[in-house]
């Protein structure tokens, strides 16, 4: 089941001449992993069973793209339907800077209650 990702207007305008637009990213819930994408700015494949938990951010988010920090990263094109995915054990994701340890994702999503759904985990 595939979900996009939410960009608002501005970000989506910037966004989309370097190919980082909604065309090419999307979160993709499986039967047995979660794949999330943001161009070539980020890449992470999630087993399931690491989903500790999701819910909305606690995080306040002014920018957007691709960030983080010690594990904590955010892949979002807006600053609503934002959920954070807890993880344990981390996953392995890759972006320009190479590989990095995923803790919490924070995601924006244009349906983040059906994402919840589709998950089944609170």
């Amino acid at each position: 089941m595939r979900f996009a990702i939410s960009y608002d207007r501005i970000t989506r305008t910037i966004f989309t001449p370097f190919r980082l637009g909604p065309r090419h990213s999307w979160i993709d819930v499986g039967d047995d992993a979660v794949d999330v994408r943001l161009a070539w700015g980020f890449r992470v494949t999630i087993p399931r069973s690491s989903i500790t938990s999701v819910g909305p951010t606690t995080r306040r988010v002014f920018d957007r793209g691709v960030h983080g920090w010690r594990g904590r990263w955010i892949v979002n094109g807006s600053r609503t339907g934002l959920l954070d995915l807890h993880l344990d054990p981390p996953a392995k994701a890759r972006t320009l800077l190479g590989g990095v340890n995923v803790t919490c994702l924070t995601v924006s999503l244009d349906e983040p209650d059906r994402f919840r759904e589709a998950l089944a985990v609170a």
